[in-house]
C-alpha cells in the first residue's frame, strides 16, 4: 500500500466516521432505534474497524484523565496510560468479537446467513454510545452516566439483533454472545495486564 492509497483510505474512513456518528447519536432517543438499525448503510470491515478505533478514543482519554489527575490518589502517568489503554482495547474489541462469532455461527444461531461486515455494522452502532460516554469517566461525579449508558448499549446490542432478525430468535444467541464476550474480555484483561506490566492492585 503506497502513501496515496493510505491517504485515500484514511479520508474514506473519516468520512464514514462523520456520517455514521450522526446516525448513532439518534440512538440516544429510543424512538429512533428501529429506524436506525433497519437503515444501516453497507460498509467495509476496514471502515468499521477505523470507526471503532476513533469512537473509542473517549474511553482512552476519560479513563486516563481520571486515573492520572482526578481521583483522590492519582496514579503515575505511565500506569494511568497503560490502564486506560487496556480499557480502550477491551471496549473496541467487544463488537469485533461479537461480530466474528455471529459470522461463524450465523446459521446455527439465527438460521440466517450473515456476513462479518453486516454483524460488525450492527454491533458497532449499538456499542457506540458506551464508547462515546467514556468521556464521563473523567470525574467520579459523572461516572454514573458512563455506567448507565453502557447498560443502554447492552440493550441496543440486543435490540439490533431483534430488529434485524426477529426478537423471538435472538434471546439465546444474545446470551451466548455475551458469554463469549465475557470470557474474551477477561482473557484480554489478564493478557494486557501481563504484557504491559501493570502493577498488581492497579485497575
Amino acid at each position: 500500500m503506497n502513501i496515496i492509497e493510505l491517504t485515500q483510505g484514511l479520508i474514506s474512513g473519516v468520512k464514514f466516521f462523520l456520517a455514521t456518528i450522526v446516525e448513532v447519536v439518534q440512538l440516544l432517543n429510543p424512538a429512533y432505534i428501529e429506524k436506525v438499525f433497519k437503515n444501516i448503510k453497507p460498509a467495509t470491515l476496514g471502515s468499521l474497524r477505523f470507526y471503532l478505533i476513533l469512537t473509542g478514543l473517549p474511553i482512552l482519554f476519560g479513563y486516563y484523565a481520571y486515573l492520572a489527575y482526578f481521583q483522590s490518589n492519582p496514579y503515575s502517568i505511565e500506569n494511568s496510560l497503560k490502564i486506560a489503554f487496556k480499557y480502550y482495547v477491551i471496549a473496541i474489541s467487544i463488537p469485533m468479537v461479537m461480530a466474528y462469532v455471529l459470522y461463524l455461527f450465523d446459521t446455527r444461531l439465527l438460521k440466517a446467513k450473515i456476513t462479518q461486515a453486516e454483524a460488525l455494522a450492527l454491533f458497532s452502532y449499538a456499542i457506540s454510545p458506551a464508547l462515546l460516554s467514556g468521556i464521563f469517566r473523567i470525574y467520579i461525579e459523572t461516572y454514573i452516566l458512563h455506567i448507565l449508558i453502557i447498560m443502554y448499549s447492552i440493550y441496543l446490542l440486543y435490540a439490533s439483533l431483534g430488529i434485524k432478525y426477529g426478537y423471538e430468535k435472538v434471546i439465546m444467541p444474545f446470551i451466548f454472545l455475551l458469554l463469549v464476550v465475557t470470557v474474551t474480555s477477561a482473557a484480554l484483561w489478564l493478557g494486557i495486564t501481563f504484557a504491559l506490566g501493570i502493577p498488581q492492585g492497579y485497575y
